[in-house]
C-alpha cells in the first residue's frame, strides 16, 4: 500500500476473520494490545490479540486469537444492553494489591439505551452508568488513574423525523 505522501508503506495491514456471533450488524470493535504479539528478545508469548465487539443485536463480545491464528469467542453478554451498542473501549486498571504490578484489563460499552456498562475481560458486569432518560451513549473514552476511573460519554439526541 501507498501512503498519502506516495511513499509505500512498510507496515502491512493487521486483518481478522471469523464468525462473529452477533446476529444484527457489528457497529464497534476496539482492540486489547498490539499487532506485534511476541517479544523479539526471548521469544515469550504476550497476551492473544483480543477484540471486543458491539452490535445492532444489544450484545457485546470478547474474542481471541488462538496459537493456530483461529479466532475464537472468549466471552458473550447477549442483551448487554436493551438497545443498540454504539462503542466499545478498553482500558486497564493497576492491581489493588502494592506487591504487584499488574493490571487487569477491563472494558466499557455505551448503548441507545442511555447507558454505558463496564465489564471485565470474561464478560462480567462491573457497574453501569446512566445518562439523561432518552438519550442515547454514542460514544465514550474511559480514562483510569490510580483505580479510580472516569467515562465521558458524548450523547445524542435521535429524531426520526429529521431523515
Amino acid at each position: 500500500s501507498s501512503s498519502s505522501s506516495g511513499k509505500k508503506d512498510d507496515a502491512a495491514p493487521l486483518e481478522c476473520s471469523f464468525r462473529s456471533g452477533h446476529d444484527r450488524p457489528i457497529l464497534c470493535v476496539d482492540w486489547l494490545g498490539d499487532a506485534n504479539r511476541k517479544n523479539s528478545e526471548s521469544g515469550n508469548k504476550k497476551q492473544p490479540a483480543t477484540l471486543a465487539a458491539g452490535g445492532g443485536d444489544n450484545s457485546v463480545r470478547v474474542y481471541r486469537e488462538k496459537e493456530t491464528g483461529v479466532w475464537e469467542e472468549a466471552a458473550a453478554v447477549v442483551n448487554a444492553h436493551e438497545d443498540d451498542v454504539n462503542d466499545i473501549a478498553w482500558f486497564s486498571m493497576a492491581s489493588e494489591k502494592e506487591e504487584t504490578e499488574q493490571s487487569t484489563n477491563y472494558f466499557a460499552s455505551a448503548s441507545d439505551d442511555g447507558t454505558a456498562k463496564l465489564w471485565t475481560l470474561d464478560g462480567t458486569l462491573v457497574r453501569t452508568f446512566e445518562a439523561a432518560p432518552d438519550i442515547g451513549a454514542s460514544c465514550l473514552a474511559v480514562l483510569p488513574d490510580n483505580n479510580h476511573f472516569v467515562v465521558l460519554l458524548s450523547t445524542a439526541v435521535i429524531d426520526n423525523n429529521l431523515f
